[in-house]
């Protein structure tokens, strides 16, 4: 019997204690269950260890709930692919092992608006005005114009307990314009360094109030506090280029504009719906 083992019967507790309800101060540490290393180790000799070492789509992955992600383990699935395998042998605890494993693999929601009460996520293709926009500052549109936006949302007596509101009326409906804390959404960035997705958050006057690609791309140490530099530019007067910070110039604010112009447009479809909703 390993260490690991004897460890199972206060692990298990931990998982019933997450699942049920609970008040818990706003101070308080949330309570995550699972064990990433272990996960690790079970993931690629699951999905293989190529798939165990790639970053994920943190877009496609915060798509999905904790209980969805442990669910599919469960069934055989290894959620980034289409990919199958055998679960003999795989237990409760050790798919929740695998979802910790796969948070450390894509940027997580909490990284951005860590105080948030709750939050909603939705799909916008950006219309014919933003089109039009894009094609202004840059003088093309666009190949990819889908892209799912995250709407965060502060609300007295419940910060740091984040929360997924689905898309129902009622629940929708106690969310009030004047708690939302901002916006998220994870685009295309193309640099003479990286290509692949940034994580553009803004404040709900789409002020940039984060911008970063996930730690384990190879470009992360030299590209994040690059792009750490444009945090506070942007709002809803912004039309073209963002300014390069001091020292950059000529160098990435083409690329982060583009993405930041993109990840700006979907989350005004979220203020139309928005809008339309609350009228």
């Amino acid at each position: 019997m390993t260490n690991f083992d004897l460890l199972r019967p206060s692990l298990l507790l931990l998982a019933v204690a997450a699942s049920a309800p609970t008040a818990r101060a706003a101070e308080d540490v949330p309570v995550r269950v699972g064990d990433p290393v272990h996960g690790r180790r079970l993931f690629a000799e699951h999905c293989g260890e190529a798939a165990a070492r790639a970053t994920l789509s943190s877009e496609q992955m915060a798509t999905m709930q904790d209980d969805q992600l442990q669910a599919a383990f469960l069934a055989g699935q290894c959620v980034d692919s289409k990919q199958t395998f055998t679960t003999d042998g795989v237990d409760y605890l050790d798919a929740w092992d695998m979802v910790a494993f796969v948070r450390t693999r894509h940027m997580g929601l909490d990284l951005f608006f860590p105080q948030a009460s709750r939050y909603i996520q939705k799909s916008y293709t950006i219309d014919e005005y933003g089109r039009n926009r894009l094609e202004a500052a840059f003088g093309r549109v666009p190949e990819r114009l889908t892209h799912t936006v995250w709407t965060f949302y502060d609300i007295e007596g419940e910060r740091g307990d984040m929360t997924f509101v689905p898309q129902d009326p009622i629940l929708l409906d106690e969310l009030e314009v004047d708690q939302k804390s901002g916006y998220l959404a994870f685009v295309p960035l193309d640099t003479p360094t990286f290509t692949g997705e940034v994580a553009v958050a803004m404040t709900p006057d789409f002020e940039i109030s984060g911008l970063r690609i996930h730690e384990t791309q190879e470009a992360a140490a030299e590209l994040n506090p690059k792009l750490a530099a444009y945090v506070g530019q942007g709002g809803r007067t912004q039309t073209d280029r963002l300014d390069a910070p001091r020292g950059a110039a000529g160098s990435i604010e083409k690329a982060v504009s583009k993405a930041y112009l993109l990840a700006r447009e979907a989350a005004t479809m979220f203020v139309r719906d928005e809008r339309a909703r609350t009228w």
